[in-house]
């Protein structure tokens, strides 16, 4: 009897002819149950990553990951010669299909043991969602939504069922043929770092090159405001580039910012972030979440509290709001419907554009770290990028 190599594949969305692989976790085990191998990596898709908030990938953690075709040889060895298995397997081989079919390597078909149906063959009245299988079953219950975790639940899944289902017939072993394959270095969801903590460093760094405040004068208040408008600019987009630090740092040297005087900059600007989200009373999961990386990306704890201070009105200095006559263009997966976005821009004065040109003002994106068709060429044409947290906001600054 074969191997069985348990398939779970995190992807840009539901259909495998415009959507992509993000991440792929494989648990080959023995007739048996016994694990003999396993594999798992994140895979750039080189699109926009989709529905970060089910799958929890944004598009940060997959600028250093490989693409498909370059760990394809990986899942080739562990996949070959084994009964590929999978909980909901029309899922899983349809984008199978598509990604080696693209990739040009390998065209076959996947036949695939699918654990939901055999489910519904032993409970016909039993749960269908993995995680829901697992419970009813008194199985382990781990990440789900992560590639590798579904793979192995899926996997104890099929080994608890074998032992009270019996399959009319099992699927036979994938074979693949062994022509060339990469083996580039797979990235694991956990062994990621985080865009912003990177970007956090450098910045800190650089910030601690800066003379202390037993060197320098007084600081004025318009060397503050003018360290604040860029670092406003800066933030549009909810990322600090290393150009865009090297410019913070010159302008803080420039005009006689210590390193002490920019953390109380920083610290004082995440205050009054903070001040205006508690504005209205609320305070979102999208707020909270844009205020996480801000904080992220300044290196500022305990800020929190602040988000139970006195709630009161307080309008920011925003460096260039929105006016009237604007183009805007939208990309990726927004946490409100498009069509949202765009009547409260056409509300404000904005003309929304479909695509991004030279002559665009504006492109908002649900991910500072996108790489969609869109956010590629507004980067390739320094278009003006804002992140839709920000766009939000300059929309409520002026009541649109």
């Amino acid at each position: 009897m074969s191997d069985f190599a348990t398939l779970d594949f995190e992807t840009t969305g539901l259909a495998p002819a415009s959507n992509r692989v993000i991440e792929i976790g494989v648990v080959r085990t023995s007739p048996s149950g016994k694990i003999v191998d396993e594999f798992t990596s994140l895979v750039n898709p080189q699109r926009d990553v989709g529905r970060t908030d089910i799958h929890g990938i944004s598009a940060g953690m997959l600028s250093s990951a490989p693409t498909f075709s370059e760990i394809s040889g990986h899942l080739v060895e562990i996949l070959d010669g084994a009964v590929v298995v999978a909980h909901n397997a029309s899922f899983d081989s349809r984008f199978l299909s598509a990604e080696f079919h693209r990739e040009q390597r390998a065209h076959v078909p996947f036949d695939l043991l699918c654990t939901l149906e055999l489910m519904y063959q032993g409970y016909p009245r039993g749960p269908r969602k993995l995680v829901e299988c697992c419970r009813f079953l008194e199985i382990s219950i781990r990440d789900a939504h992560c590639a590798l975790d579904d793979a192995q639940m899926a996997s104890d899944l099929l080994h608890s069922l074998l032992k009270r289902v019996r399959p009319a017939a099992l699927p036979e072993p994938c074979q693949i043929s062994k022509m060339p394959m990469t083996h580039g270095v797979p990235v694991a969801r956990d062994r990621v770092l985080h865009p912003r903590d990177i970007e956090a460093s450098f910045l800190s760094t650089l910030i601690s090159l800066l003379p202390d405040d037993g060197s320098m004068g007084v600081t004025s208040a318009v060397s503050a405001a003018q360290y604040l408008n860029l670092l406003d600019k800066v933030l549009e987009d909810r990322r600090i580039d290393e150009a865009e630090a090297l410019e913070l740092v010159s302008l803080a040297g420039e005009i006689g910012l210590s390193s002490e005087r920019i953390a109380g900059l920083n610290s004082g600007y995440m205050a009054n972030l903070c001040t205006m989200a508690v504005a209205d009373g609320e305070v979102t999961d999208a707020e909270r979440a844009d205020l996480s990386t801000v904080a992220r990306l300044l290196k500022i704890e305990d800020w929190e509290p602040l988000l139970l201070a006195e709630k009161h009105i307080s309008h920011s200095d925003l460096a260039g709001g929105l006016a009237p006559g604007l183009t805007v263009c939208f990309t990726g997966e927004m946490s409100a419907p498009r069509s949202h976005y765009e009547s409260r821009a056409i509300h404000a004065g904005l003309e929304v554009k479909s695509s991004v040109t030279k002559k665009l003002d504006l492109l908002v994106v649900a991910d500072s770290d996108s790489e969609s068709t869109k956010a590629r060429r507004a980067r390739e044409l320094g278009v003006r990028i804002l992140h839709e947290n920000v766009f939000l906001r300059m929309l409520d600054e002026i009541g649109a």
